[in-house]
């Protein structure tokens, strides 16, 4: 956003100008780039994959609703953002698959953290709240940040036997982190 902030100036027709004011003023359309692009420490922590490595690592069993194809990204995004902003229990299928998604498609990243933002597209029920205060603190970003930051948060406050460790963790020791934060049932569709 920065950046479009910066070359709004250097548009050449009102039709580039429309596009500016229309990313910078209109807020549902503030398509997710800081879970890549601005809250992320990048080094070490990044990597390049093909759509095609998500899917075989299993993105559509996890959100079947990205399988639709559409001509419009920007208003399917804020489609599945009006389909996902319900809270909703996360079932243990959810968790095993944002799991092996991060497995597979993200070597040498924090499994957990990546399956963090994985499961944060959707509005999860947690077990924990964050206190009100600090829930409101990081207001920075669209909704599945948000979710994101207070996910974390929520991983960071099970202290020094929870959050601090994890990077050392295998796949059971993140799946009970999700499971000690995220109000899982034991479905496994």
């Amino acid at each position: 956003m920065c950046l479009i902030r910066a070359y709004r100036s250097a548009a050449q027709s009102p039709e580039d100008g429309d596009f500016f004011k229309f990313r910078l003023q209109d807020a549902r359309y503030d398509n997710g780039e800081y879970l890549t692009q601005g809250l992320v420490n990048h080094a070490g922590r990044s990597c390049v994959l093909s759509l095609d490595m998500l899917m075989e690592a299993g993105l559509y069993s996890l959100y079947p609703e990205l399988s639709k194809e559409t001509n419009s990204w920007t208003n399917r995004v804020l489609e599945l953002r009006e389909a996902w902003s319900t809270e909703r229990a996360t079932n243990q299928r959810e968790v095993q698959l944002a799991l092996q998604i991060a497995r597979k498609c993200f070597p040498g990243i924090d499994i957990s953290d990546v399956a963090a933002i994985l499961l944060s597209f959707k509005n999860r029920k947690c077990k924990r709240k964050l206190h009100e205060s600090r829930d409101n603190d990081n207001k920075y970003g669209p909704d599945e940040v948000q979710r994101y930051l207070r996910l974390i948060e929520l991983m960071k406050s099970l202290g020094a036997d929870g959050w601090s460790s994890v990077s050392r963790l295998q796949p059971l020791d993140s799946t009970k982190l999700l499971a000690n934060v995220l109000e899982c049932s034991d479905q496994h569709v």
